[in-house]
């Protein structure tokens, strides 16, 4: 595996001890000039540091799988490109490449109010600064309760929160009004660990949050800075920006569902799933597959972040976008098509739905770990221990099956034959079984 190490936005410390990490992994390491890096390389650091269109180059000319860099305004320059799952900051890189060695990957959620969360845990300390009345209203919604979900370290320092409520309201913006109705208001989201996928966990939560609670939009309250991860973020996934209230924060709206939608007018169907997330098109334009799993990847995949594994990588388990990697010669996977996953063996039931997003097949090991980037659950050694040609899919993670469907009764429905040993196509007419079975909740599905 090669990897860029951006070494001007190191520490001398953080570059020994990175690099003595990697070369243990027998990974090649460059500079951002393409230069072969050793322990004692002399960081020479210019007030610049490394140019983001040097980076793209050298990536493509070397077939580097990833750039590790702790220039803020550098990895925030890939967020929207290709290769942004190959960016790392220095979190990212112990906790994708050197899980094992990675003392920090000990997290644990929790739902508690805000009523149980300490003002003077480091997480508020910039909002505390910034917004003299913060600590006012954070009083208040101690005393209300008002619920929210966190992310603890190991310390029981807070990594990630979101606070949020229902509520019946107008939201009321600084030129117009936005009309009352039932929503879930996101009042406070903040992720101060990047590289966990923490924010894609919590925008999931909020989306179970208003299943749970039968709504259909939720917003977000926000003050917006330059370089802003977090706007980028909750604009993947169909958060449009309203306007303006009178305190200076931004609006962000998301609806679960189009409020009208046209399903013949519905033709980038994982444009539409990332708009309208969780909702997903499944009509006869898509083809369906059932994906077999085995228990021990399944568990690494779709294991909810309350029961982490250790030893894993916490971005791939936390992250909605997923990949998946396959032996299978099957060509007729396209972007949209559902992907209903079966646990082979162990469970023997489909528990699992997503939607394809990018499909591609390789022989390299190399170049699968750059096309994968930190979304897989694969470790770079099982990757190498692996060989042949092999499918990747990287796909959005829907939500599991109400009713997880056995064996047994794909068996007596006709779907299946018998255990599935590879990637199998499956009619619409098996599928809608499988969507009745399962009990998939129709009013997120558009046909």
């Amino acid at each position: 595996m090669k990897v860029i190490i951006d070494c001007e936005s190191l520490t001398d410390r953080e570059y020994t001890k990175l690099f003595n990490s990697l070369k243990k992994l027998d990974f090649e390491l460059l500079d951002i000039n393409g230069n072969s890096l050793d322990e004692n390389y002399n960081i020479i650091r210019s007030e610049n540091g490394g140019e983001y269109s040097q980076l793209i180059t050298l990536f493509k000319e070397h077939s580097v799988n990833y750039i590790i860099s702790n220039n803020q305004d550098m990895v925030f320059n890939f967020t929207n490109t290709e290769l942004k799952d190959n960016i790392l900051t220095l979190l990212e890189a112990y906790n994708y490449l050197l899980p094992q060695l990675d003392s920090d990957n000990n997290f644990s959620l929790k739902s508690p109010s805000v009523a149980d969360l300490d003002i003077n845990d480091r997480i508020f300390d910039t909002l505390k600064a910034n917004y003299p009345e913060f600590t006012e209203w954070f009083m208040r919604r101690q005393m209300e309760k008002r619920p929210c979900s966190v992310f603890y370290d190991a310390n029981h320092n807070i990594a990630a929160l979101m606070i949020y409520k229902l509520e019946n309201e107008e939201i009321k913006l600084q030129k117009n009004n936005i009309p009352k109705r039932r929503r879930l208001k996101i009042s406070t989201f903040i992720v101060t660990m990047n590289g966990y996928k923490f924010g894609e966990a919590l925008i999931r939560i909020a989306v179970e949050e208003c299943i749970k609670e039968n709504v259909n939009c939720m917003y977000l309250t926000h003050f917006v800075d330059e370089n802003d991860s977090l706007v980028y973020l909750i604009k993947e996934y169909g958060f449009t920006g309203a306007g303006l209230n009178d305190g200076g924060e931004h609006i962000f709206i998301k609806s679960l569902r189009p409020e009208r939608a046209n399903n013949n007018q519905i033709t980038d169907f994982v444009k539409f799933n990332m708009k309208y997330f969780p909702s997903f098109y499944d009509g006869p334009k898509v083809n369906k597959f059932i994906i077999p799993i085995k228990w021990t990847f399944y568990k690494r995949l779709f294991q909810s972040p309350m029961e982490i594994l250790q030893g894993y990588p916490l971005s791939s388990i936390n992250s909605i976008e997923k990949a998946y990697i396959s032996h299978s010669n099957i060509s007729s996977i396209n972007a949209g098509d559902i992907l209903l996953f079966y646990i082979s063996h162990k469970k023997s039931s489909i528990f699992d739905l997503g939607i394809a997003k990018i499909i591609r097949s390789e022989n390299d090991t190399q170049k699968i770990s750059t096309i994968i980037g930190k979304r897989s659950v694969y470790t770079e050694q099982e990757l190498k221990d692996d060989s042949g040609k092999r499918l990747i899919i990287k796909f959005n993670h829907i939500f599991k099956l109400k009713h997880p469907v056995k064996y047994e009764r794909l068996f007596k429905e006709n779907i299946l034959n018998g255990p599935p040993q590879s990637i199998l196509q499956i009619d619409d007419v098996k599928y809608e079984k499988i969507k009745k079975i399962g009990d998939i909740d129709e009013s997120f599905t558009f046909n």
